[in-house]
């Protein structure tokens, strides 16, 4: 499923677009042409779930932190493996992935219907897989982690959630504290993100400052194969996926021009492309991440 990060590569554009003209504020790295590559010739099937979860995801849109989105994650679980992914991507890709069959190659792009958060996990015993798209065509950035042990602080506080009786826990991870509810008539250690370790299915997790949560919208029990594209990923380290995504958000501009492309604006008035003022090429996205540290 994974292999050894090229260092450095993540910094060289994988598509030159440099004939291309972009508006610096028509792509977003959540929605609005992202341009999602659908070109995949097949998939691998890593392992079998027993159990699916959807969780509603909160989290900040590109705006300012006054501002949210809402996706759709899946949480699969098996055995030995777990992946959680994004359904309105997900639906989105495959959408575009059969019209690219369709046409004979010549629809290579999707965008999805709505904000996502276009990241997957595949998390094993052994560590964790993060694969984590990147706007307009950009790389698809894949890196390795140590599975994370909590230090949990079990509360007397409790809930119910979709008619589960939940008891609260609370932990720290990289740089945010979470409050969490988990289910002791559910004994599955798992849930949402890369959250696990507590003696039942976690239904529901918040960081204190209100800026990302989960909370589970549906349950099911089967079979079900998890999956994997096989796409032209981009592997690296952590940091390095750290600091390019960081300047995806905050000099948008320049991560453009970085990969080859030419940006420019529309004129409202004359209806043609023109260059960058100083002030647009300094314009940047709202950034606050899952992970702070």
């Amino acid at each position: 499923m994974t292999k050894a990060p090229t260092p450095l590569a993540i910094l060289l554009p994988l598509i030159l677009l440099s004939t291309a003209a972009f508006s610096l504020g028509a792509q977003t790295p959540y929605m609005d042409a992202m341009y999602i590559d659908v070109r995949w010739d097949r998939t691998d099937t890593l392992g079998e779930a027993t159990m699916r979860l959807e969780y509603r995801m909160r989290f900040p849109s590109e705006t300012g932190p006054d501002s949210s989105y809402v996706d759709r994650r899946i949480v699969e679980i098996g055995p030995e493996l777990q992946k959680e992914y994004s359904l309105i991507l997900e639906t989105s890709e495959m959408a575009g992935h059969n019209a690219w069959k369709q046409t004979d190659g010549a629809f290579d792009s999707h965008d999805p219907d709505s904000p996502v958060n276009p990241f997957e996990l595949y998390i094993t015993p052994d560590g964790i897989t993060v694969i984590h798209k990147t706007m307009i065509l950009g790389p698809v950035l894949r890196w390795q982690e140590d599975t994370p042990a909590f230090g949990w602080q079990l509360t007397s506080d409790t809930c119910t959630i979709m008619g589960y009786p939940c008891q609260k826990a609370v932990t720290e991870f990289r740089g945010r504290v979470w409050h969490v509810w988990f289910c002791p008539s559910l004994p599955v250690d798992s849930g949402p993100y890369k959250f696990r370790g507590l003696p039942g299915l976690i239904l529901k997790a918040e960081d204190t400052t209100g800026t990302y949560s989960w909370e589970l919208a549906a349950i099911e029990r089967g079979t079900w194969p998890i999956l994997e594209k096989r796409l032209l990923y981009q592997d690296c380290t952590r940091t390095q996926a750290r600091k390019y995504i960081r300047q995806m958000f905050t000099s948008p501009y320049q991560w453009k021009v970085s990969r080859g492309m030419r940006v420019q604006k529309m004129d409202p008035q004359t209806h043609q492309l023109r260059e960058l003022t100083h002030e647009e090429k300094s314009e940047s996205f709202h950034y606050d991440p899952i992970e702070l540290e």
